[in-house]
């Protein structure tokens, strides 16, 4: 069954030209008009919940016994219905698999990430304490945020925010680098 669009006035139903962007009354009087993805409007599928089984020798699913099994698990080798197979790539996993990342395809679960940023800002803070090398290392971490500008930064991090802070950093450090070496040197 199609979803409906309702009138946002009396709840009634609209005909269904209204998802397409055209104007419609509603017998309450409420002029209304959306636009919907046309996906809205399409009647819903059914998905796979898994067979019953007939055969008292068949083999069942690991978490419903009373489901018939239609693949194995490629991480643990349970059995799994249809409504608890997880194709990854290719591969069935059960949940419990994919959650403790127990799969042959390791290089497709991302575990951990090198937060760049942090290592940019990280080197400029330590060249503060040690301001012989502090243009050095101000350069070295121009160069990370560089080399390193379109690299993923931490999940639920703000985009490219510790990146940008260790570029203002690093300038505020050779200026002030420059400005010192000009101090002592011209007098």
């Amino acid at each position: 069954m199609a979803a409906v669009i309702r009138c946002p006035n009396c709840a009634r139903a609209l005909p269904p030209a209204v998802a397409g962007g055209e104007a419609a009354d509603c017998a309450c009087g409420q002029r209304t008009r959306a636009v919907a993805f046309p996906a809205l409007l399409r009647p819903l599928t059914a998905g796979s919940f898994g067979q019953r089984v007939i055969d008292a020798g068949e083999s069942t699913c690991f978490y419903h016994p009373a489901k018939r099994a239609e693949v194995v698990c490629d991480g643990c080798g349970r059995f799994l219905c249809g409504l608890c197979d997880i194709d990854m790539v290719g591969e069935h996993l059960c949940a419990a698999c994919l959650e403790t990342g127990n799969t042959r395809r390791k290089e497709d679960l991302e575990t951990e990430r090198v937060l760049h940023g942090q290592i940019a800002i990280s080197t400029v803070l330590v060249s503060v304490f040690f301001w012989f090398i502090a243009p050095f290392m101000a350069a070295a971490s121009l160069f990370i945020v560089a080399r390193y500008w379109n690299a993923p930064d931490g999940i639920g991090a703000t985009p490219k925010l510790a990146k940008i802070l260790a570029v203002i950093l690093s300038l505020l450090v050779l200026g002030g680098s420059a400005a010192l070496f000009i101090t002592l040197y011209y007098g």
